[in-house]
Parts: C-alpha cells; structure tokens; sequence
C-alpha cells in the first residue's frame, strides 16, 4: 500500500453472481483496492459497528443491494443515517427493482 489510504469496498448483496459481477467490474477497471463482502444488512450493520470482530476502518464505500433476507437494504440505509457514527457513510444502491417507492426512499437516505 502507499502512502494514500486505500478506500475499502463493502459489497452487501445475498447473491453470489451480482457479488461475482461486481468484483469483476472493479478488476477490469483495475481497482485493487480491499474488499469485504457481507450477505445482509444486519451482516454489514455488524462489521461497520465492530460487532464479533474489529470494526471495518475509514474509509470505506458500501454497494448495497435492496433485496435481502433478514435485513434488507432499505432497513439498513435507515439505520446507518440515524447512527452518528455511520451517518456520514457513502452508499451506492445496486438493485434490480424499479419500484418507484423503493428509488425514492433510497434517495431520501441520501444514497450516491
């Protein structure tokens, strides 16, 4: 590593090809930089909190899929933007759905 920080990718999807993808799309362009992948909210809300293990340092960028089991990405844009310590965290939404309801509450979490 230089003497940059290197900003971790937390990829939070439950599907194992939209991960594959993902990860494919940021070799092709070359970006080598750390990546976590977790497969729930609550998962990511987890190592963001350094619940079980030491907590995921800054900085980081979250790709966050909406579509999840246990807690799903909209639950989870919630809780990050109430918790002081996370609220200020840049989320990128990656989803399938077109819902109207879905893009517009996401945008209300001031996704990127």
């Amino acid at each position: 590593m230089t003497d940059r920080e290197s900003v971790t990718f937390l990829i939070v999807d439950d599907d194992e090809v939209a991960v594959m993808a993902i990860k494919r799309a940021l070799k092709k362009l070359r970006l080598v930089n750390p990546i976590e992948v977790v497969g729930d909210g609550q998962e990511a809300l987890d190592l963001l909190r350094g619940v079980n293990s030491a907590a995921l340092e800054r900085p980081y960028i979250i790709l966050l899929d909406l579509n999840m089991p246990r807690m799903g990405g909209l639950e989870f844009l919630a809780e990050v933007r109430e918790d002081k310590e996370l609220a200020n965290s840049v989320i990128f939404v990656l989803t399938t759905s077109d819902a109207p309801s879905d893009i517009a509450v996401a945008y209300e979490h001031k996704i990127a």
